[in-house]
């Protein structure tokens, strides 16, 4: 082996060593400060990818859960203001059968026509009133509603489009009095026993309108919880794939940072070691002239 002065190969090769062992010892600082064993586009770009991309989806998801709860929320909004209406549709019926009956005289059939009409401008003042998010459900405006429930463009697959629930409610729109039905007012209805006892039959087609309705809301509120269940299933398998990708172990980093704190240090040692051995040799060489 020759002996040279301007350049020392033992140095070179330990100072290659430990700049390798102080990269990896830093990276693997930062790994474990961050708790990320990707934290750029540099250290796996295939990983950093599909983690982004999971990552989105997490993100839809998450919003599609809050539309799902809302969602919901409105179902109950709405069933809840229907029942109000089929009660007086209830109370409505109880007083009309008790109309078509001939016993009662001018007076009590007046007062019993009168607070027909009252709840029949309290089943108006409910559909007019019934609002969720500055949306009203029961006047007609709303109709057929479309949640999005999952976090792709296929309207089969990531859309439940809400039928037979928001439809107007009024005392016109359930066909109790005007619409199809058979009295355009009150006192047409209540005219005599005989129109009473034909308004029977849409006071209880009115009943089943709305009774339908909200089973309807029922029907796709189980549809809803439904699919928090399936969201909470993918964003299980979600995370664990994103943290498969990018958490780093903490246990194998911890060893790898021991590993490389020791290389570091033989490579200091042996980097010393090898400046004074050239400088050593050399000076021996030249006293012994």
């Amino acid at each position: 082996m020759s002996i040279v002065i301007n350049t020392n190969m033992g140095a070179l090769y330990t100072q290659k060593s430990l700049n390798n062992a102080m990269n990896s010892l830093n990276e693997s600082i930062k790994r474990l400060s961050t708790g990320y064993k990707i934290n750029s586009a540099s250290d796996d770009a295939a990983g950093y990818f599909v983690a982004s991309k999971i990552d989105s989806q997490l993100r839809g998801l998450n919003i599609v859960n809050q539309n799902v709860q809302i969602a919901g929320n409105m179902l109950d909004t709405a069933a809840g203001d229907l029942s109000l209406i089929n009660d007086q549709l209830k109370e409505i019926r109880d007083l009309t059968v008790e109309f078509s009956s001939s016993i009662y005289d001018i007076r009590s059939r007046n007062a019993i026509k009168e607070e027909v009409q009252q709840r029949v401008d309290e089943i108006n003042r409910i559909a007019a009133a019934s609002n969720f998010n500055s949306l009203n459900l029961l006047d007609g405006t709303s109709k057929d509603l479309r949640l999005q429930v999952g976090t792709g463009s296929d309207e089969a697959a990531n859309s439940i489009t809400v039928n037979n629930v928001f439809n107007e409610a009024t005392a016109e729109g359930i066909n109790l009095i005007g619409g199809s039905g058979d009295f355009t007012s009150v006192d047409d209805a209540l005219a005599d026993s005989r129109s009473a006892s034909k308004f029977l039959d849409d006071i209880d087609a009115a009943i089943d309108d709305v009774t339908s309705r909200i089973a309807s809301a029922g029907a796709y509120g189980a549809r809803l919880d439904s699919v928090v269940d399936s969201i909470v299933v993918q964003k299980e398998n979600l995370i664990g794939a994103y943290s498969t990708i990018m958490d780093v172990d903490v246990a194998e980093e911890t060893a790898n940072v021991t590993r490389q704190e020791l290389l570091a240090q033989t490579a200091l040692a042996m980097f010393t070691q090898a400046n004074q051995l050239q400088a050593s040799m050399v000076m021996n060489l030249i006293n012994s002239l």
